[in-house]
C-alpha cells in the first residue's frame, strides 16, 4: 500500500485529510454560491412581483378615473387639475383614453340632438297659445373645450334651453305675436 494516503494505524495521511477537506471546501464555497445567485435572482424577481403588483392594484383601483373609451359621435375634453385646466388645442376623439386619475375627463356627444320642449307665447288678440317646439342642435369639436370651460357640461340646460325659454329674439316673438289663434290653427291661411 502506498503510505501517502493510509498511515500505519490504519487511518488516513495528512495530506489524504487535506485533499478531502480542500474538497469539502470547495463544495461548500460552490454550494455558497449557487445559493447566493438563486437569492439575488430571488431578490430581484420579488421586487418585480412587488412592482408589478402594486401597479396592478392602482390601476385596479383608479380604472374608472383612468380609461375612458370614447364612441363614435363623442368627443372628450380633459381637465388637467395639475397642469393648466382645459387645453383649448386638446380634444379627445374615438377610441380609448388613458388619463391619470387626478385629472378628470368629459365626454360630450357632437351628434345632432333633438330637445323637444313646451312653449307658451301670447299672440295679438291676448290670448294663450300652446307650441311643441323641437330645437336641432349639435356642439363644434373644436370648440368644446371652451364650451366646457364657459358652461361646463351641462350646457344644453345652461345654453340651449335658457335660450329657447326666454331668451328668443325680439324678431322670433314678433312673428310669433303676428297673427291670431284662429289665423294659425284655422282654416283660413
Amino acid at each position: 500500500m502506498d503510505n501517502n494516503i493510509f498511515s500505519q494505524g490504519g487511518g488516513k495521511s495528512q495530506t489524504a485529510a487535506k485533499e478531502e477537506e480542500q474538497e469539502k471546501n470547495q463544495k461548500k464555497i460552490a454550494w455558497r454560491e449557487r445559493w447566493r445567485k438563486r437569492w439575488t435572482r430571488l431578490r430581484r424577481g420579488f421586487k418585480l412581483f412587488v412592482f408589478l403588483l402594486a401597479v396592478g392594484l392602482f390601476v385596479w383601483f383608479f380604472y374608472k378615473q383612468m380609461f375612458y373609451t370614447v364612441e363614435s359621435g363623442e368627443a372628450l375634453v380633459t381637465y388637467y387639475r395639475l397642469f393648466g385646466g382645459t387645453y383649448n388645442s386638446r380634444i379627445g376623439r374615438e377610441g380609448l383614453h388613458i388619463l391619470m386619475p387626478w385629472d378628470q375627463g368629459h365626454i360630450y356627444k357632437v351628434r345632432t340632438q333633438t330637445l323637444k320642449r313646451n312653449m307658451t307665447v301670447m299672440a295679438r288678440n291676448g290670448l294663450e297659445v300652446h307650441l311643441d317646439a323641437q330645437i336641432m342642435f349639435h356642439p363644434i369639436p373644436e370648440i368644446l373645450p371652451y364650451l366646457h370651460r364657459r358652461y361646463g357640461p351641462d350646457y344644453v340646460e345652461g345654453v340651449v334651453v335658457a335660450t329657447t325659454n326666454g331668451g328668443g329674439t325680439a324678431r322670433d316673438w314678433a312673428i310669433l305675436a303676428r297673427g291670431t289663434v284662429q289665423f294659425r290653427y284655422g282654416s283660413v291661411r
